[in-house]
């Protein structure tokens, strides 16, 4: 009995401490499924889901700036208007990274934490990326866009799609909290002004705002060129006339397209022989020589202006520069193209006949006819002016020649483009309506493509008005399309190079849109010729004056199509009695 004794208990004193291990086990295995759930659980996930260290790997360039680039995709724009007859602003992907690189700099200097942006694009859907390095996880900001034209049709809007942190999509109300949490509005105004362009951000919808209008004033900022009036002109006029069309589905980011056969020549130009002419593979001659002198070394493109000095006088010559541009060109050795004589250089000679109208005007005042009393009817033409005459004397101003000039440095080497009047020159005729009419006509080169911009003038009833003989510009053509936006800066130039032709007899009203052909000289200088010559068959003088007043005139334009050489005439209603 002892020993049975003894021996169930000593099995129930073996088999306690067994009971109590399994108790202690029971305990750490709970404890360590605890810490997996709640713990090492949630850093899993959050690791799962926020941590993302994939990038994209952006060719970024370390000393692009956005003069650089805004200037690149300027004078790349026209490379494609002789051939695939456009305009064609192409901003691509690495054009973005290279813009976003530029503006995040003035931002990781003061967070760190920020690494870099970058956009990746599938058709009209923009997905912006913000790398972030925080001190214990690597993730990236995705902010998915898609581009529309707002409902005013006025700008192009980013919407926000969806936002994702890290690998974490569908989280646009808290991504927008932890972007206000740490994305601050200085830091967001910091971005967009190191960008260099007239983005609006809208912090409630988180929208991007970009107008149309800016496009061109953005270019004029991002370009680094010194003259571009002509080309901004141009590209205006495409925005305002819903002429230049943007596209999103294509491989480049964003693609603004002109499509030049819509400016194919209009019915108003004529090119018969008596039209001075420069051909356009002369300019492009004349385009090819200045980028040999950049590249030689002999024309810097860095110099304020000079490269547009250097073709206004491949252009026109050494006499037609402005005292600036000879200054500028002084020093400069035009051998490398053949110009040895820098002086002596005429271009294409375009001030070949250098006759003031009063002087053509002058030449055919016949006195004579005037008092002779034995014609009959009645002779009582007082002048005339042919067309001729009119684009001999505006064939040497300096709207022909007139240029945008647009250059950079490419791999391949130095790149120049240009858009430049190759002509200009006047048809005037009395049309079916038996209406005076008198139209001016540019022939304007886009790098290689021809079209024209044309002003159609008309002269009023009444016509004469302080002697002056006054045409109102009715339209203005630009290709086919009207183009009215272009009247301002166009006419601006063709009156500066009439007023300051010397020559006061044409005169260019360039705030109410008219050309004047003024006759006070000419009817002075006739009635003293006449005076003199009744006078010495007479030998009494015999005052004129009431014959030369303008109510005694009359104006007639001949010449029935702008293929005729048309004539003006100015005669008397009354012939000359003594």
């Amino acid at each position: 009995m002892i020993i049975e004794n003894y021996s169930v208990m000593a099995e129930e004193v073996v088999q306690q401490p067994k009971k109590k291990k399994s108790k202690v086990g029971k305990f750490f295995l709970t404890l360590f499924i605890l810490f997996l759930i709640f713990i090492v659980g949630p850093i899993a996930l959050f690791y799962g889901f926020f941590f993302d260290p994939m990038t994209k790997k952006v060719n970024v360039e370390e000393d692009a700036t956005v003069l650089s680039i805004g200037n690149r995709l300027i004078v790349d724009s026209l490379d494609y208007a002789p051939t695939e007859q456009q305009i064609a602003i192409k901003v691509s992907e690495n054009d973005i990274d290279n813009l976003l690189h530029i503006g995040m700099k003035t931002v990781t200097e003061k967070v760190k934490y920020l690494k870099k942006a970058y956009m990746k694009k599938k058709g009209s859907t923009y997905k912006f990326y913000l790398d972030i390095d925080g001190v214990i996880i690597k993730t990236r900001l995705i902010v998915t866009t898609e581009l529309k034209i707002s409902e005013d049709k006025e700008n192009f809007v980013f919407r926000v799609k969806d936002v994702a942190l890290g690998r974490l999509g569908g989280i646009l109300t808290p991504a927008k909290f932890f972007a206000n949490k740490f994305i601050t509005d200085e830091k967001i105004d910091q971005f967009i002004a190191g960008t260099g362009l007239d983005i609006t951000f809208k912090r409630e919808d988180y929208s991007i705002s970009y107008p149309k209008t800016s496009i061109l004033k953005d270019l004029s900022k991002l370009a680094n060129v010194q003259d571009l009036g002509l080309y901004f002109d141009v590209m205006q006029t495409m925005l305002t006339d819903n002429l230049l069309d943007f596209k999103f589905d294509t491989e480049s980011a964003i693609e603004g397209i002109i499509d030049l056969t819509k400016l194919q020549t209009n019915e108003l130009v004529t090119d018969d022989e008596q039209h001075i002419k420069v051909q356009s593979e002369d300019v492009q001659e004349l385009r090819d020589k200045l980028a040999i002198l950049i590249e030689h070394g002999d024309i810097n493109p860095d110099e304020k202006l000079q490269p547009f000095y250097a073709f206004e006088y491949l252009f026109s010559g050494w006499e037609q520069l402005s005292d600036e541009g000879k200054a500028s060109l002084a020093s400069v050795n035009f051998s490398y193209v053949d110009i040895d004589d820098k002086e002596a250089y005429k271009g294409f000679d375009l001030a070949h006949q250098e006759a003031k109208l009063f002087e053509r005007m002058k030449d055919t005042v016949n006195a004579h006819d005037l008092i002779d009393k034995d014609l009959n009817p009645r002779y009582t033409e007082l002048c005339s002016i042919s067309e001729q005459d009119i684009n001999d004397f505006i064939a040497g101003r300096n709207v022909v020649g007139h240029s945008s000039l647009l250059h950079r440095n490419s791999p391949e080497g130095y790149k120049v483009n240009y858009i430049t009047v190759e002509n200009f020159y006047m048809n005037i005729y009395k049309n079916s309506l038996n209406k005076n009419i008198a139209e001016m006509v540019c022939k304007i080169d886009v790098n290689g493509y021809l079209t024209s911009l044309t002003f159609e003038t008309e002269m009023p009833d009444g016509g004469f008005s302080d002697n002056k003989l006054t045409f109102a510009i009715k339209d203005i053509r630009f290709g086919q399309t009207d183009a009215d936006n272009l009247k301002e800066q166009f006419f601006n130039i063709i009156a500066d190079a009439l007023n300051n032709s010397g020559d006061e007899s044409l005169i260019a009203d360039a705030e109410n849109y008219t050309i004047s052909v003024d006759f006070s000289d000419i009817m002075e200088y006739a009635r003293a010729q006449i005076e003199e010559m009744i006078e010495q068959r007479t030998g009494t003088h015999y005052d004129l004056e009431s014959y030369f007043t303008m109510s005694n005139m009359t104006f007639e334009i001949t010449g029935s199509s702008r293929e005729d050489n048309g004539t003006m005439k100015l005669s008397l209603i009354e012939p000359i009695d003594y």
